[in-house]
Parts: structure tokens; sequence; C-alpha cells
């Protein structure tokens, strides 16, 4: 049965060159002994003999659905492009030739996406043939893949688990996310921290340019009186939407959203978006290691902690820790990351800051109980590509304006505070020796 998941469905096909997760090991096919008492189908043949059997792919099901989509945003900024172009042409407006930019942008991104869709092939069977013992597939470039039906690894595909009692590292890594570590529990940032102020400057530089646009509809109407402008005004208030979404999703809500960790009673803590608290116990959670498949290096990924429904399958809530990263070298990093929490939660805070040495702990500055200044947002942003610091001086022409954005962002939201109850269930014992906050700060 195919999902609404694309994964596979790019040019590129499956990711490759890549070990085996844990999950698919444990999850393999020993095609000699029945996987199942029961067999099903789910309507995915095309032909059956008695020389072999034809099957369609992943995708099947799902056809049309993002040709659908694209197909209507693709028109509706196809007209914005048409409409600013007729405009600049008409009234020798150089600006609004500019702005047709943005739809030109967002038009070519709906038609790479439709035409992974359409234009392609009905489906991409599968045939496997019980006679001479063979798989045939039909790739997405037209060719074939032919190989023998024991060569293949089957198996059944999950993103990556990590977690349980075993190290998922001999290393370790912070990655300059954490708010608070004692002996009773350890504090840190969400996923989407070190990213505060770019959706915000993305959101306000969008919503500006489709306001001007309306402002520039109604301006030609008044001055030209021809009403056929006024066709760019509700083109351009239905897309205003997304940009503004965009920036109050990330001004005017909390300075960050923090997971505390309490290794005394096996309890997780998670600040919820909405201001309300996710309470689970620590051996509750499937820890993995989730790929975006948005991104360079093959998709950002960064280490998910889900709460499963009762068949061990279906999510019922998540949270994300704060490194983000790409590639197997990013990999490795997200668990060197996930293994220092799982070494403080299971062995507590000496051996984890022992082998942590020579690298020094170093906190995030009181973020519980002060907003961060404009500087070390700065400082933080730059710090993302330490070790390039001829990127970082390049790449100032973004980071500073972000670093603005991110201390608009920081002024104009609240600073979270847990509920009595936390705070009840995660005493600090006076005098704890591993107590570390923000006099430890960067």
């Amino acid at each position: 049965m195919s999902t609404f998941s694309g994964y596979g469905m790019g040019p590129k096909g499956f990711l490759v060159n890549r070990p085996l997760s844990k999950f698919e090991r444990e999850h393999h096919f020993e095609i000699n002994q029945p996987a199942s008492q029961k067999v099903h189908y789910d309507l995915s043949l095309i032909k059956l003999n008695s020389t072999f059997i034809e099957c369609v792919d992943k995708w099947y099901s799902m056809r049309g659905f993002m040709a659908m989509a694209m197909t209507a945003f693709g028109l509706v900024m196809l007209y914005g492009l048409w409409a600013a172009i007729s405009i600049s042409i008409k009234h020798d407006d150089l600006f609004l030739a500019v702005v047709a930019v943005v739809p030109a942008v967002g038009a070519s991104f709906m038609v790479r996406f439709f035409l992974l869709d359409a234009f392609t092939y009905t489906h991409y069977p599968i045939r496997f043939n019980r006679k001479n013992r063979q798989v045939y597939a039909f790739r997405r470039d037209g060719t074939v893949l032919k190989a023998g039906w024991e060569e293949f690894y089957w198996t059944i595909y999950k993103a990556e688990h990590v977690g349980g009692n075993q190290p998922a590292s001999q290393k370790v890594h912070y990655d300059l996310s954490l708010i608070k570590l004692n002996s009773t529990f350890i504090e840190c940032v969400d996923k989407w921290y070190s990213m505060r102020g770019f959706v915000a400057m993305a959101g306000s530089v969008f919503a500006t340019i489709l306001i001007v646009v309306m402002i520039l509809a109604l301006y030609a109407v008044v001055t030209s009186g021809f009403l056929g402008y006024l066709l760019l005004f509700p083109v351009a208030l239905v897309f205003v939407w997304l940009p503004l979404k965009m920036l109050f999703s990330d001004a005017f809500t909390y300075t960050h959203y923090p997971i505390r960790f309490n290794r005394k009673n096996r309890q997780v803590y998670a600040f919820r978006r909405d201001g309300t608290v996710l309470k689970a116990g620590w051996a509750d959670f499937y820890w993995t290691i989730y790929n975006t498949k948005l991104g360079l290096g093959g998709g950002d990924l960064n280490v998910m902690g889900h709460l499963l429904d009762k068949d061990g399958v279906k999510v019922k809530e998540s949270i994300g820790l704060s490194l983000v990263d790409a590639g197997e070298s990013g990999k490795q990093n997200q668990l060197m990351f996930f293994e220092f929490f799982r070494r403080y939660m299971e062995q507590g805070p000496e051996p984890v800051l022992e082998a942590l040495k020579p690298m020094p702990l170093i906190m995030l500055p009181g973020i519980d109980h002060e907003k961060e200044s404009w500087f070390f947002g700065w400082e933080l942003l730059t710090a993302s590509l330490k070790g390039m610091p001829v990127l970082q001086l390049l790449l100032q022409v973004f980071f500073l304006p972000i670093s603005l954005f991110r201390w608009l962002v920081m002024r104009t939201s609240k600073i979270p505070q847990w509920p009595q109850w936390v705070e009840d269930e995660c005493r600090i014992e006076p005098g704890d020796p591993w107590e570390r906050d923000g006099r430890h700060r960067a």
C-alpha cells in the first residue's frame, strides 16, 4: 500500500550507498521462512501466472495528488507573473518587473514537482519470475533492474532507531544546547532554537513584497481607471497569509521550547508550542534519527523522540532535539549527540562529563530567566560555520540581517516558565556538585 510519503519518488530514487539501519536488520525477511500466517495483496497486482507475478510500485496509489496540488499553485503563480509583467510594461515600471521574480521562482518549483508526477510513466512495475528466480524492476529513467530473488535483502524500511540501554556512540556531543545540568535533570533547547529569526525574516520579506503588489494594484486602478489591475489584489492576498503565518510562527511566541530529562524519576518533560507540557517516561519514547529529505547532503537529520500508539507504529506525539546536520558525518554527530543524553539518563552527570573531556562544558547564557542579547544571537549564527573563517566572513551578509530578526523575535516572545508541578518533580538537591547553568555560559 502506498502512502503520501514521496520518499524515493525523485529522479535519484531511494537512498543508496548507505549502511543498513538497525531497524532494517531487525526486520529482515528470510525468504525461506514464512513472514506471516496470512497473506495480503492490497489490490496491487497486474499479472499472475505460473511463470511470474507483476505488481505496481510504492507510488502508484498516490499518483495525481502531486500533479493536482502543483497545478493549482502553479497556475496562481503564473497568473501573478503575467499580471506583474503586463502592468510593468504598460506603466514602464521596473519595480514591478523585479516583483515578478517572486511568482517566477515559485512557478519553477511547482513545475519541477509537477513533472515528477506527470509526463513520466503511468507506473513502475516490478516482476517476480519464479521459474528463473529473477526480479525485474522498471526504474524511473526507463531502464530495468534485474537481480536474483535471493540477492535482495528484503526488509521493512523505517528511519533509523536509536535509544535503549545500548550506546549510540562511543563519543558524546552536546552542541551548545544545554540550559541546565545537575544530578536530577538536564534541560536543553529544541530543534528550532538555532534557526530563530530566519523564518521571521523570510516571512517579512515575502509579506512586504506581496503587500507592495497589492498597494501598486490599487494605485494602478486609481491612476488608470483600469479595473483589471484589481486581479493582482486577490492573488497577492491569497499568498500573503503564508509569509505572515511564517512570521507569527517565529515572533510573538516563546523564546525557546525547553526539553527536560529527569534521570531520578525517569521522566521527560517537553514544553509545547501552545504553552502546555508533555510528560512521558524516558523508556516510552522511540528515539530515532529523522531525515526531512530536504536540504543538502541527502536531507537534514535530527534526533526525534516519538510516542507511539499501542500498535507500535502510529506516532501520537514527537519531540525534536536541537542538533540539525546532514550526510554521513552528520549522522555520526547525531549519534554522539543522542549518546550525551542517553549516557546522562543511564549513568549520571559524572560519566557523561568525563566522556566530554578534553572538551569543556559550556552552557547557554541563562535563557531560562533572561532574553538573549543581539550579540549572542549573532555569535550563535556565526558559530554554525566554526572552523571555516572565510565562509563565516562571506556569509555575514546573511548572518547580520538574520541576527537582527532573531533579536526582534526574542524581544517579542515570552520566556517559557515550567509549571510548579514540574519544578516540584525536578527539585535540585542543595549543594549539588554537578549543577551547571547560565553561570557557566558561553
